[in-house]
Parts: C-alpha cells; sequence; structure tokens
C-alpha cells in the first residue's frame, strides 16, 4: 500500500448507495471520483492520475474485467482493486484471471472499511 497524505480515487460501482458509502469510509484521506461504468470512468482517467482504482465485479451489463480491460492503458500507476458483493468462494474462482490481469487483487464490499482505513 502507497503511503501519502491524501490519495486520489476513483471508484467504479453503478450502485450508489456503494460509491456514496465509500467515499464516506474514505473520508478525509482521499479525493473520490466515482463513475458507474467505463464509459464515465474513461472521460474521468482523460484528465486526471489515480492512487487506487476500485472496479465492480458486476456493472450493469459489463464485468469488471471488461471494463478493466478497457481502462488499463489509461491507468498508468494506480492499484487496481476488484470489488465485489459476491460471496468470498464465489470470487476465488476468479482469483487466477485477477493474477493474470494486472489487478492487484480483490476486496469484498464488506471488509473495504478495513481497507480504507488502513491507507
Amino acid at each position: 500500500m502507497k503511503i501519502k497524505s491524501r490519495y486520489n480515487i476513483l471508484l467504479i460501482d453503478n450502485e450508489y448507495w456503494t460509491t456514496d458509502l465509500f467515499t464516506k469510509w474514505l473520508g478525509e484521506k482521499a479525493d473520490v471520483h466515482k463513475a458507474t461504468d467505463a464509459m464515465g470512468a474513461f472521460k474521468t482517467l482523460r484528465n486526471k492520475k489515480f492512487d487506487y482504482v476500485f472496479i465492480d465485479f458486476d456493472l450493469n451489463g459489463q464485468d469488471g474485467f471488461q471494463a478493466y480491460n478497457i481502462l488499463k492503458p489509461y491507468l498508468k500507476k494506480a492499484e487496481v482493486y476488484i470489488l465485489s458483493g459476491y460471496d468470498k468462494d464465489y470470487m476465488m474462482g476468479f482469483k487466477r484471471d485477477i493474477d493474470l490481469s494486472g489487478i492487484k487483487g480483490y476486496i469484498h464490499k464488506n471488509d473495504f472499511e478495513r481497507f480504507a482505513n488502513e491507507l
């Protein structure tokens, strides 16, 4: 994990309650930008560099890996994580895909508050 006084974070999730709650948990540690899909994220990524990017596994009609592959050329040095509310055992079936993709890891949405507190 990078150590910095304030982070630039992009949250890509189509559920507004999730991005709002995560923004609250990140508090004063981060400037949080939100997008509901890869296209919205692309518009944000063109103008800003991010320390962390969190992509929901299930974006309406698109999965997090598809979004990541679209955005990858613009992510530069950002640490990218897949977020999901799916059962952890289910998501372990995608561990190989995560490892091979260049994505830093997977965070269950129930564990995000702990992750945010560790920044």
